[in-house]
């Protein structure tokens, strides 16, 4: 119990703290001291009808590992797309425990 008081006075408790803020600075996009979630994007100007959908995800597990393709070129593949319209990104995040970041692009 002790070793625990003594991890928990002010001044590690401080570190920790600056710690984790600036590690979600270094993060795309605005980021919730205990959750954040959100979606963003883009939309092209040519004329592509929004007819298919494809979906690339990455998920990060205690903020410290991440895996998987959340590529345009993955989303593109999974919708079967060939022309894009649109892409957005849609990040969900709850206490740097589990976080799944999406793109989502729809095209033709």
């Amino acid at each position: 119990m002790k070793l625990i008081a003594s991890l928990l006075n002010k001044s590690n408790l401080l570190v920790l703290v600056g710690a984790f803020a600036l590690t979600s600075c270094a993060s795309y996009g605005p980021q919730g001291l205990l959750y954040s979630g959100g979606t963003t994007g883009i939309s092209t100007n040519n004329n592509v009808q929004p007819t298919k959908t494809g979906k690339a995800c990455m998920l990060s597990i205690l903020a410290l590992v991440a895996s998987g393709d959340a590529s345009i070129e993955k989303a593109k593949a999974e919708g079967g797309i060939t022309k894009v319209a649109s892409v957005d990104y849609n990040a969900f995040n709850v206490l740097g425990v589990y976080g799944k970041y999406c793109t989502i692009v729809k095209g033709e």
